[in-house]
């Protein structure tokens, strides 16, 4: 229900089902995940990484509960801590396209982008139809500077919006 309630933005009945399951079973590290979530879509990101914490020892060789680990280290701005959890997740799952792409993001925002580049295209190789990484790549382009590549790729992404925007009014 927790889920339930923090789509609709009901924050106070997502936080109340997110506590009353880890009640329930305080071993379960998916709603522990969860709600991690929960705080950090809340701002609340000293407590999503606690919570986050305590996911991560119960399940540790989970790609969904190291995935939003790295999540909530990116958002808290720790961003060396980002890129090694999101490679952990990796590493047992190599083909974790958001993944590749955080790392794209923690990369350009220590000012590497070549190697953001390479993180973004790595994602692309494995499914290069994927418009969020297409959108970090162009957002990565921009930040490095190579304005004409960025502007190139936005009119690629638009032209293919329009196209398929046609083809589902047809």
């Amino acid at each position: 229900m927790g889920l339930v309630h923090q789509d609709r933005l009901e924050w106070d009945a997502a936080d109340a089902s997110f506590k009353r399951a880890i009640d329930l079973n305080p071993g379960y590290a998916n709603a522990r995940q969860w709600y991690a979530n929960h705080l950090a879509e809340r701002g609340l990101l000293a407590e999503a990484t606690a919570e986050i914490d305590k996911a991560v020892i119960l399940d540790p060789l989970s790609t969904l509960v190291l995935g939003e680990r790295a999540t909530i280290l990116f958002l808290s701005r720790r961003f060396d801590e980002a890129i090694a959890q999101a490679e952990k997740a990796l590493q047992l799952n190599p083909d974790l396209i958001r993944q590749r792409v955080l790392v794209a993001e923690a990369l350009a925002q220590r000012g590497q982008f070549d190697r953001a580049l390479e993180a973004v295209d790595t994602a692309l190789r494995l499914d290069s139809t994927n418009a969020k990484a297409r959108i970090y790549r162009g957002c990565i382009l921009a930040l490095a500077g190579r304005r004409d590549d960025a502007l190139a790729l936005a009119a690629d992404l638009g032209e293919r919006y329009r196209t398929q925007q046609e083809g589902h009014a047809a």
